[in-house]
């Protein structure tokens, strides 16, 4: 009689394994691309000046509030290929010659990876007695800061640009983490439109 239930016991078992084996499907999500999500990138992109590289057919998106003649660490969008990447701006009267940039927020920091001189996205230009040197971190250079920025926004955001000889520091500014914020969510609104297509 004990054998006969034990029986029982392990056929009932058996056969919920195999329902579960049947019946567990993979199923893929679709990305929806709603109403507000239209809304929130209209809204952003005010906030955007858009170029267009007619060479590559590549759009760029470059934030209005991104100031031109002073040091300064910003975020650029390459609408196309829905990425930004991070571009860091000294201005002065003498060479820093910086290769890389760190950023602390809290105990936190983060730093780019070098990009040295003579490579096409380190350049150095003069302006009337002003030395700039522009640093473009394409291509996963810039590990991640944009998202770091955009998601830690309201902390006390230190940046180091990191030179050969010497090092400037200073603490970016609302307006500049602003820019990069609304860069990065630039960045996800047009992958998940992108994805939605």
């Amino acid at each position: 009689m004990i054998f006969f239930i034990v029986l029982i016991l392990f056929s009932c078992d058996s056969k919920q394994g195999g329902q579960n084996k049947n019946t567990s499907t993979t199923a893929q999500e679709k990305t929806v691309w709603t109403g507000t999500d239209k809304k929130a990138l209209n809204e952003l992109l005010k906030n955007f000046n858009s170029t267009k590289d007619i060479s590559n057919n590549i759009v760029w998106y470059s934030h209005k509030s991104i100031p031109t003649a002073e040091t300064n660490l910003h975020a650029e969008v390459n609408g196309t290929d829905c990425y930004c990447y991070l571009i860091s701006m000294y201005c002065g009267k003498s060479p820093l010659l910086h290769d890389s940039v760190q950023v602390k927020f809290g105990d936190n920091t983060a730093s780019t990876k070098k990009i040295s001189a003579p490579d096409r996205r380190n350049r150095k230009s003069n302006y009337k007695d002003l030395l700039f040197e522009t640093i473009h971190f394409t291509e996963g250079t810039d590990n991640n800061i944009p998202e770091l920025i955009a998601l830690n926004y309201e902390k006390n955001i230190i940046v180091k640009l990191i030179g050969q000889n010497k090092s400037y520091e200073y603490v970016l500014s609302k307006k500049l983490k602003k820019s990069i914020k609304d860069a990065y969510e630039l960045t996800l609104l047009l992958k998940k439109k992108s994805s939605a297509l």
